[in-house]
């Protein structure tokens, strides 16, 4: 049976919640390396044939039973299996561990300022070396900072400066990774992938387009639909004069490319709202995969995220405030179709971390402190994505683009505009010094 395997990076940050008693409130502590540990046990139990690496500190730690000690992570998983009910012997030849002493913090200082010693003892360094060309893990899921992540994945090696290559080589063709989260809504698969999320605050045409083409690809690999998936860009309207001359450059590019391979349809301009649209109203524009900025993305998501958790706050205070209140929530979870579905719709741990695309290894870059059932998620869909071949989907789809006349044309347009744009860039730069 072939087997896949994924890193994972034990470093999650450790949770507190408040539990309600009888002798009223108190703050509980867990250790975000349970967390990760129940998430890995779970994923492990899911998938038979896959294989984890687990990345840690392994430290031994004292056991229950005097005079007996036993590594930290391969404790962590012993009891993160019994806590969510799976028996440690299914899963215990399935694994292997690698012990990192240290980690990278939330807020510590950047990459280069830590001595070269100190990082390759991190974590998140030993997870992405397991992703290097010609070692076992196909896909790494990570809950360090995403500019570590982003940083090390690019790191350069090599003896001389002729010599440096990337950690990760990116994929033929794509020159900047992205960050690619998927967003609840209503349509065919039940999702809608977003992206750019926050991975370069401002985007090229071309970056647009290697956007759609990495997402089609990975959609098609989740097996969330049998057609074409549907892409959209996202403007301040669906008009074709409407957003600036860049978005109308952006737009023409995508119409071009569809125009010469089958792998997506373009249906132009869409707004934020169709991110969520029923598609039963509206099935001939609704998108699968939407394309935005990097900024524009961050901070849509954010958005979300907040609203999300105002929602299930209101709903919390509306079902313990009277009989009326209560007698509204419950007929409010029955036609919803029960609490816990709602719930777990507007939850973002219910959908993993994000996608890091662009590299031939597959990256998902979960929170700082996710959960048991965020690390399973996760987990699935590293899984879900390798074994059916997302990379080689992704190479495939952007080798067609390029070898024609027509295409060539409009990279280099794409390329010049692109040029420009960061000139422009330098000189606000400059003048913001200056008036700084």
């Amino acid at each position: 049976m072939k087997t896949y395997t994924i890193a994972l990076d034990m470093n999650v940050e450790d949770k507190a919640e408040i539990l309600h008693g009888r002798h009223g409130k108190r703050v509980v502590g867990q250790k975000g390396i349970d967390h990760a540990a129940r998430g890995a046990a779970m994923a492990l139990q899911d998938h038979p044939d896959l294989e984890l690496l687990i990345i840690g500190d392994n430290k031994d730690i004292s056991s229950k039973e005097a005079g007996h000690r036993t590594p930290r992570l391969e404790q962590a998983l012993i009891t993160g299996a019994e806590e969510v009910g799976i028996d440690y012997n299914d899963i215990a030849g399935r694994f292997r561990i690698i012990h990192a002493p240290r980690i990278i913090r939330p807020g510590q200082k950047g990459i280069k300022d830590i001595p070269f010693t100190e990082l390759m003892e991190t974590s998140v360094y030993r997870t992405i070396e397991t992703l290097t060309l010609g070692t076992p893990a196909q896909a790494a899921v990570t809950c360090t900072d995403t500019g570590a992540v982003l940083n090390l994945a690019s790191m350069k090696q090599g003896e001389s400066r002729k010599d440096k290559k990337p950690f990760i080589p990116m994929i033929e063709g794509i020159d900047m990774a992205t960050l690619c989260a998927p967003f609840p809504s209503q349509g065919r698969t039940g999702y809608t992938l977003v992206l750019d999320i926050g991975g370069l605050a401002v985007s090229s045409p071309l970056n647009y387009l290697h956007n759609a083409v990495m997402a089609s690809a990975l959609l098609k690999s989740q097996e969330r639909i049998r057609s074409r998936p549907k892409v959209g860009l996202v403007n301040i309207g669906k008009e074709a004069k409407k957003g600036d001359e860049f978005l109308r450059f952006t737009d023409l590019i995508l119409r071009k490319y569809v125009a010469s391979t089958s792998q997506f349809d373009y249906l132009g301009f869409v707004e934020g709202n169709d991110i969520f649209t029923d598609p039963a109203k509206d099935s001939e524009h609704k998108p699968d995969i939407v394309l935005v900025s990097g900024m524009a993305g961050n901070i849509m998501l954010k958005a979300i995220e907040g609203f999300g958790r105002f929602i299930k706050g209101e709903l919390g205070t509306a079902a313990g405030s009277g009989y009326v209140s209560k007698a509204a929530a419950g007929i409010f979870f029955k036609a919803t179709g029960g609490g816990k579905r709602f719930t777990r719709r507007i939850t973002p741990e219910a959908y993993g971390g994000a996608y890091i695309l662009g590299y031939r290894k597959l990256i998902i870059k979960g929170h700082g402190a996710s959960s048991d059932l965020a690390i399973h998620a996760s987990i699935g869909k590293a899984y879900q994505a390798v074994s059916h071949d997302y990379i080689p989907t992704a190479e495939d789809y952007l080798r067609r683009w390029g070898t024609d006349a027509v295409s060539k044309r409009i990279t280099a347009e794409a390329k010049s505009l692109w040029y420009l744009q960061q000139k422009l860039r330098v000189m606000f730069n400059k003048a913001y010094e200056k008036l700084g």
